[in-house]
C-alpha cells in the first residue's frame, strides 16, 4: 500500500513537470509565432536568446514550428498516458476488496 501511495505522488510530480515543460513550450511557440513578442522577450530570455536565435538561423520558420507542434503533440500525448495511469492508480487504492494486489478478496469482501 505504501509502495502505491509513494508510486502515485510520483506520478503526480511527474505530471506536474510535464505540464510546466507544456507551458515552456507552448511559450516558445507563442514567441516564434510573433516577432514583435520576440523582440520585447529578448530581455527575459537572455540566456536562451542565442540558442533561439540559431534555431532560427539554422532551420527554415516553417519547419521549426511544425518540429515544435510535433514535440507538443507527443507531450500532450504522453500527458493524457500518465493520466489514464494515475486513474488506474486511483482506481487501485480505491477499491481495496477487488484484486489481490493490495490484499483484497478477488470475488468480494
Amino acid at each position: 500500500m505504501l509502495f502505491l501511495l509513494l508510486l502515485l505522488l510520483l506520478l503526480l510530480l511527474l505530471l506536474l513537470l510535464l505540464l510546466l515543460l507544456l507551458l515552456l513550450l507552448l511559450l516558445l511557440l507563442l514567441l516564434l509565432l510573433s516577432r514583435r513578442l520576440l523582440l520585447l522577450s529578448r530581455r527575459l530570455l537572455l540566456l536562451s536568446r542565442r540558442l533561439l536565435l540559431l534555431l532560427l538561423l539554422l532551420l527554415s520558420r516553417r519547419l521549426l514550428l511544425l518540429l515544435l507542434l510535433l514535440l507538443l503533440l507527443l507531450l500532450l500525448l504522453l500527458l493524457l498516458l500518465l493520466l489514464l495511469l494515475l486513474l488506474l492508480l486511483l482506481l487501485l487504492l480505491l477499491n481495496p476488496c477487488g484484486g489481490r494486489l493490495l490484499g483484497g478478496v478477488p470475488g468480494g469482501r
